[in-house]
Protein backbone atom coordinates (compact mmCIF):
# COMPACT_ATOMS: atom_id res chain seq x y z
CA UNK A 1 0.00 0.00 0.00
CA UNK A 2 1.31 3.62 -0.84
CA UNK A 3 2.39 5.72 2.02
CA UNK A 4 -0.16 9.52 1.39
CA UNK A 5 1.93 12.02 1.26
CA UNK A 6 1.88 14.69 3.67
CA UNK A 7 1.83 18.51 2.22
CA UNK A 8 2.36 21.31 4.36
CA UNK A 9 0.57 24.75 4.39
CA UNK A 10 2.74 26.59 2.14
CA UNK A 11 2.87 23.82 -0.49
CA UNK A 12 -0.49 23.87 -0.60
CA UNK A 13 -0.76 27.57 -0.84
CA UNK A 14 1.80 27.74 -3.85
CA UNK A 15 0.15 24.75 -5.61
CA UNK A 16 -3.58 26.80 -5.29
CA UNK A 17 -1.80 29.82 -5.96
CA UNK A 18 -0.22 28.36 -9.32
CA UNK A 19 -3.44 26.92 -9.99
CA UNK A 20 -5.42 29.92 -10.00
CA UNK A 21 -3.51 31.80 -11.58
CA UNK A 22 -2.49 29.33 -14.49
CA UNK A 23 -3.72 25.38 -15.03
CA UNK A 24 -4.18 22.60 -12.20
CA UNK A 25 -2.10 20.57 -14.63
CA UNK A 26 0.51 23.06 -14.85
CA UNK A 27 0.93 23.38 -11.45
CA UNK A 28 0.40 19.77 -10.27
CA UNK A 29 3.40 18.66 -12.61
CA UNK A 30 5.38 21.65 -11.51
CA UNK A 31 5.13 20.35 -7.97
CA UNK A 32 5.55 16.89 -7.96
CA UNK A 33 1.59 16.67 -6.93
CA UNK A 34 -1.31 14.85 -8.42
CA UNK A 35 -3.76 16.62 -10.33
CA UNK A 36 -6.41 15.27 -8.56
CA UNK A 37 -4.99 16.21 -5.27
CA UNK A 38 -4.86 19.89 -6.52
CA UNK A 39 -8.25 19.51 -7.80
CA UNK A 40 -9.61 18.25 -4.57
CA UNK A 41 -8.00 21.06 -2.74
CA UNK A 42 -9.65 23.86 -5.15
CA UNK A 43 -13.23 22.06 -4.89
CA UNK A 44 -13.06 21.66 -1.33
CA UNK A 45 -14.88 24.75 1.14
CA UNK A 46 -12.64 23.62 3.74
CA UNK A 47 -9.64 25.32 0.93
CA UNK A 48 -11.35 28.02 -0.13
CA UNK A 49 -10.35 30.78 2.44
CA UNK A 50 -6.75 29.28 1.64
CA UNK A 51 -7.42 29.67 -2.19
CA UNK A 52 -8.90 33.31 -1.87
CA UNK A 53 -6.07 34.67 0.67
CA UNK A 54 -3.53 33.01 -1.82
CA UNK A 55 -5.67 34.97 -5.09
CA UNK A 56 -5.50 38.57 -2.92
CA UNK A 57 -1.80 37.70 -2.24
CA UNK A 58 -0.52 37.13 -5.58
CA UNK A 59 -2.99 39.68 -6.93
CA UNK A 60 -0.91 42.15 -4.34
CA UNK A 61 2.64 40.50 -5.69
CA UNK A 62 1.52 41.14 -9.22
CA UNK A 63 0.15 45.10 -8.74
CA UNK A 64 4.09 45.39 -7.00
CA UNK A 65 5.93 43.94 -9.92
CA UNK A 66 3.85 45.80 -12.15
CA UNK A 67 4.92 49.15 -10.67
CA UNK A 68 8.71 47.55 -10.93
CA UNK A 69 7.93 47.29 -14.62
CA UNK A 70 6.33 50.54 -15.28
CA UNK A 71 9.41 51.87 -13.95
CA UNK A 72 11.75 49.91 -15.24
CA UNK A 73 9.77 50.73 -18.92
CA UNK A 74 10.20 54.48 -18.11
CA UNK A 75 14.00 54.15 -17.68
CA UNK A 76 14.35 52.14 -20.53
CA UNK A 77 12.39 55.17 -22.66
CA UNK A 78 15.13 57.77 -21.18
CA UNK A 79 18.40 55.16 -22.23
CA UNK A 80 19.47 52.96 -24.62
CA UNK A 81 18.45 49.90 -22.87
CA UNK A 82 16.23 47.18 -24.88
CA UNK A 83 12.65 47.59 -23.74
CA UNK A 84 10.75 44.84 -25.81
CA UNK A 85 11.46 42.24 -22.95
CA UNK A 86 10.04 44.77 -20.60
CA UNK A 87 7.51 45.86 -21.83
CA UNK A 88 6.30 42.34 -22.98
CA UNK A 89 6.88 41.29 -19.44
CA UNK A 90 4.50 44.42 -17.92
CA UNK A 91 2.06 43.41 -20.55
CA UNK A 92 1.38 39.81 -19.18
CA UNK A 93 1.80 41.04 -15.49
CA UNK A 94 -1.07 43.78 -16.67
CA UNK A 95 -3.03 41.18 -18.02
CA UNK A 96 -2.41 38.16 -15.77
CA UNK A 97 -3.61 40.73 -12.77
CA UNK A 98 -6.06 42.38 -14.42
CA UNK A 99 -8.17 38.44 -15.03
CA UNK A 100 -6.86 37.41 -11.29
CA UNK A 101 -8.52 40.59 -9.87
CA UNK A 102 -11.54 41.12 -12.05
CA UNK A 103 -10.60 44.00 -14.01
CA UNK A 104 -11.54 45.14 -17.82
CA UNK A 105 -9.50 42.25 -20.29
CA UNK A 106 -11.29 43.59 -23.36
CA UNK A 107 -13.37 46.20 -25.02
CA UNK A 108 -16.38 45.98 -26.66
CA UNK A 109 -18.96 48.45 -27.68
CA UNK A 110 -22.03 47.87 -29.00
CA UNK A 111 -24.29 50.88 -31.02
CA UNK A 112 -27.82 50.92 -31.70
CA UNK A 113 -27.75 52.53 -35.48
CA UNK A 114 -31.41 51.98 -35.65
CA UNK A 115 -32.21 55.03 -33.35
CA UNK A 116 -30.90 57.27 -35.52
CA UNK A 117 -32.67 55.72 -39.04
CA UNK A 118 -36.25 56.65 -40.22
CA UNK A 119 -38.29 53.48 -40.46
CA UNK A 120 -38.18 54.20 -44.24
CA UNK A 121 -34.83 53.76 -44.26
CA UNK A 122 -34.35 50.43 -41.97
CA UNK A 123 -37.21 49.50 -44.43
CA UNK A 124 -35.38 49.97 -47.62
CA UNK A 125 -32.29 48.04 -46.01
CA UNK A 126 -34.48 44.92 -45.26
CA UNK A 127 -35.73 44.98 -48.77
CA UNK A 128 -31.89 45.66 -50.17
CA UNK A 129 -30.96 43.10 -48.45
CA UNK A 130 -33.65 40.96 -49.00
CA UNK A 131 -33.37 41.46 -52.88
CA UNK A 132 -29.54 41.24 -52.28
CA UNK A 133 -30.14 37.41 -50.64
CA UNK A 134 -32.64 36.83 -53.74
CA UNK A 135 -29.87 37.32 -55.90
CA UNK A 136 -27.68 35.17 -54.22
CA UNK A 137 -26.04 37.99 -52.75
CA UNK A 138 -23.88 38.51 -56.62
CA UNK A 139 -24.39 41.77 -57.32
CA UNK A 140 -26.06 44.96 -55.60
CA UNK A 141 -29.01 46.00 -56.88
CA UNK A 142 -29.59 49.23 -58.79
CA UNK A 143 -30.57 52.35 -56.70
CA UNK A 144 -34.45 53.56 -56.99
CA UNK A 145 -34.42 56.95 -58.99
CA UNK A 146 -34.35 59.85 -56.37
CA UNK A 147 -38.16 60.88 -56.27
CA UNK A 148 -39.42 64.50 -55.87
Amino acid sequence: MAERRRYTKTQKAEAVAAATIGTVLGAAKARGIPESTLTYWLDQPEFASLRDKTRDEVADRMWSAIQIGVDEVAKGLRSDAPLQAKSVALGILYDKHALLTGGATARSENRDLTGTLSDADITDAIRVASDLVAAGGTHPPEPDPPTG
